[in-house]
């Protein structure tokens, strides 16, 4: 309703149609005198025939695309509302837009925040599950650079696994000691199959004109 476009243009659309669909009876009776509407004596009109045949026929054709666009409109709905994101978005809570000092803070931060016995777990990111992630590139080591590969790619701190229910594969997640100097990467299922490689595991990839190593993989999840 706070859309002034819907607000005015549905009734304005509702007249409209109203008039339309009444006035060509209207007019149609018009033709016709009293006492020959009476009697029945109403000339054949094939042209009319045709008009009314074609107007049945759309009805019906304008009816099952609606309906069939209403039910798809409802399984597409309901398989948003129940489909496996690949991470546990119950009982967690997203904190954005963090000053330059509070994210400085961090760590002192999420030690505060696990003395609280309902708090059992704390991660953190530069992207929300759901935003989309940054657009990178990288190979393995030891190939041409013609076989690097677009991935997106979150940031992550200890702790983000975690607390998304992110489920591990294989590998390990980051720990505390890898923060300030951390040449760990993470990746998916999916990203094993991008990169066409078997046992990646401990492998080591050209990340942002550096060396990294492979160190885990989780299963997929829906990162947008």
């Amino acid at each position: 309703l706070s859309n002034p476009l819907l607000f005015i243009g549905l009734p304005v659309m509702a007249l409209f149609v109203g008039l339309i669909s009444g006035l060509y009876p209207a007019i149609t009776i018009t033709r016709y005198t009293p006492a020959s509407i009476i009697k029945g004596k109403l000339p054949s009109n094939h042209d009319t025939n045709l008009l009314s045949r074609i107007l049945v026929v759309f009805q019906f054709s304008a009816s099952i695309v609606l309906i069939s666009a209403v039910i798809i409109s409802q399984q597409q709905i309901n398989y948003m509302k129940n489909a496996d994101l690949g991470f546990e978005p119950e009982q967690v809570i997203a904190i954005t837009n963090l000053s330059d000092a509070q994210k400085q803070a961090y760590s002192s931060i999420r030690q505060e925040l696990l003395k609280i016995p309902q708090i059992s777990s704390v991660g953190a990111s530069l992207h929300r599950p759901g935003g989309g992630g940054s657009g990178q590139s990288f190979r393995l080591y030891g190939t041409d650079i013609k076989s690097s590969k677009d991935f997106n790619e979150y940031r992550v701190r200890p702790g983000y696994f975690k607390t998304l229910g992110i489920q591990f594969v294989e590998g390990n997640t980051f720990t505390e000691s890898q923060v300030e100097n951390c040449k760990g990467i993470i990746v998916n299922e999916a990203a094993v199959k991008y990169l066409n490689v078997n046992n990646p595991l401990g492998r080591v990839v050209w990340f942002n004109a550096d060396k990294y190593e492979i160190q885990g993989i989780v299963k997929d999840f829906h990162y947008t």
